[in-house]
């Protein structure tokens, strides 16, 4: 898979042409969480099921911050 620059360089210690959007989905759905722009976070809705999302949620490598800000999130839309 070919990723835009605003993906890219939030992978900055990794060869971004060796990490596989579905073999690495946890570590891109994470590190797009943790410090992706609204461009990015577009991106992940774009290429990752919601349930994909959730489930990373419950990862130790997003911070609480990080994680209480998406579950808002989707608690909100999901009552919507």
């Amino acid at each position: 898979m070919e990723y835009p620059n605003y993906i890219s360089r939030l992978f900055w210690e990794y060869d971004i042409s060796l990490l596989n959007h579905k073999l690495h989905k946890n570590l891109i759905i994470e590190r797009v969480l943790e410090k992706g722009n609204f461009d990015a976070i577009s991106w992940l809705f774009k290429n990752y099921s919601f349930s994909d999302i959730c489930e990373s949620l419950s990862s130790p490598n997003i911070s609480s911050p990080t994680r209480f800000l998406w579950q808002n999130y989707f608690a909100k839309i999901t009552q919507a």
